[in-house]
């Protein structure tokens, strides 16, 4: 099986989302935040599983995002709940589904 065949989308090139940085895309019908960690590039479910909060707008610190409605945090690597929103316990919401992410060249790409 060639890369080809894997099913992943191209999203941007590389410099549309530096290190530090989000971006929200719409990949095969599903709303995805892309994170740019240290040159590493994560995506993960744009909607927060507690109140469907716009995650690409959230406050990213290193590698957690937070929820700007409730504060919920996130892992961007797994999509684990650091925090429940408003303070809760993780596991009161679930985790945020994580989806893979591929660089070719200057392209990103993301499989959904």
């Amino acid at each position: 099986m060639s890369w080809s065949d894997l099913e992943f989308e191209r999203v941007c090139a590389k410099a549309e989302v530096p290190p530090g940085t989000k971006k929200s895309f719409r990949v095969n019908g599903k709303d995805i935040v892309l994170i740019n960690v240290g040159g590493y590039y994560y995506a993960l479910q744009n909607l927060c599983t507690h109140e469907e909060g716009d995650l690409s707008v959230g406050e990213l610190k290193g590698y957690t995002l937070k929820c700007p409605e409730h504060g919920a945090e996130f892992d961007v690597r797994s999509g684990a709940v650091l925090m429940g929103p408003d303070g809760d316990e993780p596991s009161s919401i679930a985790a945020a589904s994580r989806f893979e992410t591929s660089v070719h060249g200057d392209d990103v790409y993301i499989r959904a």
